[in-house]
């Protein structure tokens, strides 16, 4: 049989990420190698671990380079950045809020980790309906 939890024994810290999808837009008016080759040496640390085919394969079929994920800090530089240079970069919201489950045993603070994001949330979010303190992140 389950012992009951005792709400007093767990808090929920929530973190906020701050997160945004990048991409950069081909314009239409200049030729895709050498708008390509632009972004390519503007932002080596993204591009260089794909080939130039593989990308300009990827620019033809959808007119644009996808960036990915990326911390909004670093997703804003990015964007001056390009934008400064010419190039439309959408963005879209990506951010997320996390919950983890933190249990009081005697003097001992034990987070518990639960792998499958769904199931983690749903605990965390049963224990705050229960009345356990939320502990919001300091960032």
């Amino acid at each position: 049989m389950k012992e009951p939890i005792n709400i007093a024994d767990w808090t929920v810290h929530r973190s906020y990420h701050d997160l945004r999808r990048v991409a950069v837009l081909l314009d239409r008016s200049t030729s895709p190698a050498a708008w390509l080759a632009k972004l390519r040496r503007l932002l080596p640390e993204f591009l260089s671990a794909q080939t130039p085919a593989d990308l300009l394969d990827q620019v033809r079929k959808s007119g644009r380079i996808e960036l990915g994920t990326l911390d909004g800090r670093i997703a804003w530089g990015i964007q001056e950045k390009l934008r400064q240079h010419g190039y439309e970069v959408p963005e879209e919201d990506a951010s997320m809020v996390s919950y983890l489950a933190v249990h009081l045993v005697g003097d001992q603070r034990m987070a518990l980790i639960i792998e499958d994001d769904k199931k983690a949330e749903a605990f965390c979010l049963d224990l705050i309906a229960k009345g356990a303190v939320v502990v919001p992140s300091e960032g």
